[in-house]
């Protein structure tokens, strides 16, 4: 695995499901993997309109999902454009929202890997 995650709460949200189905986290990942490029997208359409409410809207769920999920570095990188968004900040926000795709690409990969998918 690589830096993208805290495995610790990966392993502590697998460790919930009941007699140690991967049901439970597998469709938290789902619904991560699912709906996280949606924000991203929005974050991204948002960006080009410089509406910075909308950053943050997008910023923030995305936030509480990825820090739930142990994504820490894409939480981190939401931390960013919602502090950017706050002080309409462009320059802050795209620098966050190019470093977001990275990092949830790197995040999705290891999330795939720890439920044994391919990427």
């Amino acid at each position: 695995m690589n830096n993208s995650l805290n495995m610790d709460v990966v392993v502590e949200l697998a460790s919930l499901g009941e007699d140690g189905d991967p049901g439970f986290i597998a469709d938290l990942v789902d619904m991560f993997l699912e709906d996280a490029p949606r924000k991203i997208h929005g974050v991204l359409s948002a960006l080009a309109n410089q509406d910075f409410a909308e950053i943050k809207r997008h910023a923030h769920a995305l936030k509480g999902v990825a820090g739930t999920l142990g994504a820490v570095v894409v939480e981190s990188d939401c931390e960013s454009l919602l502090v950017g968004s706050s002080q309409k900040h462009l320059g802050l926000c795209q620098k966050a929202a190019t470093a977001l795709q990275e990092h949830f690409a790197e995040a999705a990969q290891a999330l795939r890997g720890f439920l044994g998918r391919s990427p």
